[in-house]
């Protein structure tokens, strides 16, 4: 259950999403990326720019923003408009991905997302790395799908929405080998994060308006290993730098981070389902 003052701070988050002006669009960090996609041939409906700008003043003001090395919309119509993040740089759409108005879809088959996001750089650490996509339509069954990156006993950092025979469950490195934590399937749309926070501990969270903790797990002893030198990849699993169990999943956003407490989790949540819900990709 959320602590009195964490849910009165994200009641706050979402009253003033709701009721923010349009024409507010005054964090540089949204005028640049507004800029970047109305290039790109966007028209922004109302309430978007000024959700933009929102996002980016509750991350600043939660001390969030320097600790996310990606956030990337998926949800703006194309893949030349799906390709600029809103935070971090570079990545790639690779094989068969349909860019729906508000969502992508992955084919299966040969679709995934490199989201340039480095496990030994990108600020992750042996005890702390947070991840995860935005499910944009019902997972209604269980399929031999992973997202990720796979790097030998020790180096597997990987998340299921629904795997066969396994649930709902997600893989971090430790020192005798990879830690899973795993629940019964949970398939429902929303912001789905993994999520190691320290030494021992990990959860898969799930939030659409209400946060519900898919799985957790503790024992997961992290400390001195080697995180490996690969991107993540959503969409599939990266398997020592080649692609493997794609998933057909339908995604409006993609994220990664570092540093982040349990609480920090709860809140970057939030304002992404806020973002998330301004655009109609929810």
């Amino acid at each position: 259950m959320l602590s009195k003052t964490l849910s009165n701070t994200l009641t706050g988050m979402l009253s003033r999403t709701l009721s923010q002006p349009v024409a507010n669009t005054g964090d540089p960090l949204a005028a640049a990326w507004i800029a970047l996609e109305e290039a790109a041939g966007y028209t922004f409906g109302a309430g978007e720019k000024a959700a933009v700008n929102t996002a980016f003043t509750d991350l600043r003001s939660n001390n969030l923003l320097t600790k996310v090395a990606r956030l990337q919309l998926l949800c703006m119509g194309s893949s030349a408009r799906n390709a600029i993040p809103l935070i971090g740089s570079g990545g790639s759409f690779m094989g068969g991905i349909t860019h729906n108005t508000k969502s992508v879809t992955y084919n299966g088959s040969t679709g995934v997302i490199d989201t340039n996001v480095n496990a030994s750089t990108c600020g992750w650490t042996d005890t702390n790395m947070h991840w995860g996509y935005y499910l944009a339509a019902v997972v209604g069954a269980d399929s031999s799908t992973l997202h990720g990156i796979a790097s030998g006993a020790a180096g597997t950092i990987q998340g299921s929405t629904r795997f066969s025979t396994l649930g709902s469950f997600a893989d971090f490195p430790t020192t005798s080998g990879t830690a899973r934590i795993s629940a019964a399937s949970n398939g429902a749309k929303g912001v789905r994060s993994y999520h190691k926070y320290n030494t021992s501990s990990a959860r898969i969270t799930n939030y659409a308006g209400t946060q519900t903790v898919v799985a957790s797990g503790a024992g997961l002893s992290s400390t001195g290993v080697v995180l490996p030198s690969l991107s993540l990849y959503v969409g599939a699993r990266n398997n020592l730098g080649s692609a493997d169990l794609f998933t057909s999943e339908t995604h409006s956003a993609l994220w990664a981070c570092s540093g982040m407490t349990t609480t920090d989790n709860d809140v970057f949540d939030v304002i992404l389902y806020n973002l998330v819900t301004a655009f109609g990709a929810n």
